[in-house]
């Protein structure tokens, strides 16, 4: 009995350590493909539109093409990080936009350290520096 006390504690580490490692290579992978993203704070959002309505991704993306100047080619897709909350009607949720490529997300991050966009639409930096703790 003693012996299939071991061999099965034996599997069941195998079987943790393989989960474990698996774990950690996805983390990785999710870590990389956040390095391609772009978080815009303090961008204006429609307030008379539900949170996920096809107008107010419209004019996110309009605000990417039109105020920042990003091609059409390079945007993969983007959103809002985090909850709509109607008790903060001044409360602007951050935009995250999805770039093609991580070259692309320094270029509009000035490598990673951010800038002020023209007409004070607030700061933009990658998102696995600004809100990789707080939101992901």
């Amino acid at each position: 009995q003693k012996v299939i006390e071991k061999v099965s504690m034996k599997n069941t580490t195998k079987a943790v350590a393989e989960a474990v490692t698996q774990k950690m290579d996805c983390d990785k992978l999710v870590r990389e493909k956040k390095k391609q993203n772009v978080v815009v704070m303090n961008v204006p959002e429609m307030k008379d539109e539900p949170a996920k309505s096809t107008r107010r991704r419209d004019a996110d993306l309009k605000f990417c093409y039109e105020k920042i100047g990003m091609d059409r080619e390079i945007v993969t897709r983007c959103y809002r990080a985090g909850r709509l909350d109607s008790s903060k009607p001044d409360y602007c949720r951050p935009l995250v936009i999805e770039l093609k490529s991580k070259e692309d997300a320094e270029y509009w991050t000035n490598d990673g350290r951010g800038f002020k966009t023209d007409g004070g639409t607030g700061l933009i930096r990658t998102s696995a520096r600004l809100i990789g703790r707080r939101i992901f």
